[in-house]
Parts: C-alpha cells; structure tokens; sequence
C-alpha cells in the first residue's frame, strides 16, 4: 500500500501515512462499502421474490380452515336430519300396526256406529259398544242412578241432584303400563253439556266397598272394571248420557253410548 500523499510504502490498512502523516482515508472508504449491501438488504425486505406477504399466507390458512368447518357442519346437519326423519316414520309405522292390532280387520269389525267406535255380539248375543282411543279400549258396561248418599257413616258423599254410577271397562293395547284415573273421563248429555266425575264419591265408594280402583294401572294386554259417579240433575234421564273416555290423560277423546249390560246390573249394587 502506498500513501496518497507522498507516494511512500506504508502497511496495508494503515489510516495514516508513517512518513507524511497525511490521511489515508481507509476508513471512510469501509464505511461506504458497508453502507451498499445496507440498503440491498432493505429493499430485500420490502418486497419477496414471490410476490406474498405472511399476512396474506395466514389470511389464506384461515379462510380455508372456516371452509372445512362449514362443510362439516352442513354434512352432519344434513346426516341428523336424514336419521330423525327415518325414526319418526318408524315409530309412526309402529303406531299404525299396533292400532290394527287392536280394533283388528276392519271387515271383522263394525264401526258403522261412529268415528272410534266399535259394536261387537257377546256371546250370548247381546251386542256391545266400544270406543278406541289411542289402542286403549273404552267399554262403558253399566249405569245405575242413585238418588241417596254413597259411602258408609264413616265417609259418605251426598249429591246435588243425584249421582250417575257408570262401570267401564278399560283394556290396554298399548306398549306401555297405562294409569287409569277419574280425570280420563267425562259423562255427556243430549245437550252436550260435560259432567265431572265426583271424587268424594268415588273415594266413599271405594272406601264402603273395600276397592283400589283410583290411580290403577294396567299392563299391556290386560283389562280391569272400573267405577266412577257423576253429580247430574234430578230430572236427567240416565239413558240420555253418553261417556266420553281417553286413552291416558293425553289421548285423543271418544264419546261412547253406554251399554247397560245385564251382567253387570250387580256390579253397582
């Protein structure tokens, strides 16, 4: 290396001469040099060869990942969907057979009497009245008036007018165990007014006459009598009124004429 000034051999990298002591200027020229590849590296950064920043290779990710979760969501909703229509048309299926199963061949049976009912010959031919609701039979056997109190001189009940004694019988086609009570049922005049059953005479009923029939539940296939009263007008005419009965407090209601069997003229005495 030589001196700029005075053109004597100095050492490489000297920033002053050792002859002249003039200035060399070795160290403004590093950093010029250093200053070129500074703002190449800027210019690197501010723009990549390919043209996509990471914020757009995120915005990418993201939008693709909502995507998927839309697609299975719609494939699952589509799938629930697809399985609860097949198992209400199930079940709808089984409700049907089981309804056929209880009122049976439709040529076996004569429901020429009115919509859910059904008339049958005993076997001693004297012909019946039933209604259907919900494959629970409703079969009102008997009515009696009594014009007096019900019960026993521990508890008794004593009528406004005078109390309707009606015996049904109910038989359960159902899948289930049904729980016969007093508020299934309804005696109906020749006006259509509704009487309730009355609970005070059918607990002094129950009481005098050593039965259990309040709340009684009844398995499938089986049957049982039951007997309920109604507080209706003195002057009603016993044959005027006809019972209107449901299948379980949900079932769809059937007004059923009553039959007044004689076998069961006893039941009510």
């Amino acid at each position: 290396m030589f001196c700029p000034n005075c053109g004597a051999e100095i050492q490489d990298g000297s920033k002053f001469c050792s002859s002249c002591g003039a200035s060399t200027g070795v160290s403004q020229q590093a950093n010029s040099n250093q200053a070129v590849p500074k703002k190449g590296t800027t210019k690197t950064i501010k723009k990549s060869s390919s043209g996509f920043s990471v914020g757009k290779i995120i915005a990418i990710v993201v939008g693709f990942i909502f995507l998927v979760v839309i697609m299975v969501s719609c494939m699952s909703a589509f799938y629930l969907t697809k399985n609860e229509n097949a198992s209400t048309e199930t079940a709808q299926t089984e409700s049907n057979e089981t309804a056929k199963n209880t009122r049976g061949d439709a040529k076996d049976k004569d429901n020429s009497v009115g919509k859910n009912l059904y008339k049958e010959k005993m076997k001693n031919g004297q012909e019946v009245v039933y209604g259907v609701s919900s494959n629970v039979v409703i079969a009102p056997v008997y009515a009696k008036e009594f014009n007096d109190s019900i019960g026993s001189k521990y508890h008794k009940a004593t009528p406004q007018g005078k109390f309707i004694g009606v015996a049904v019988m109910i038989h359960n086609e159902q899948n289930d165990a049904i729980t016969v009570n007093e508020a299934m049922f309804r005696l109906i005049d020749e006006k259509g007014r509704e009487y309730s059953t009355s609970t005070k005479a059918s607990v002094s009923w129950m009481m005098s006459h050593h039965s259990q029939e309040i709340l009684t539940e009844i398995n499938p296939g089986n049957d049982s009598i039951f007997t309920y009263f109604f507080d209706v007008p003195t002057n009603a005419d016993i044959k005027s009124f006809k019972l209107q009965g449901r299948g379980g407090m949900m079932g769809d209601p059937v007004v059923v004429p009553i039959n007044y069997i004689d076998d069961f003229k006893s039941w009510l005495d």
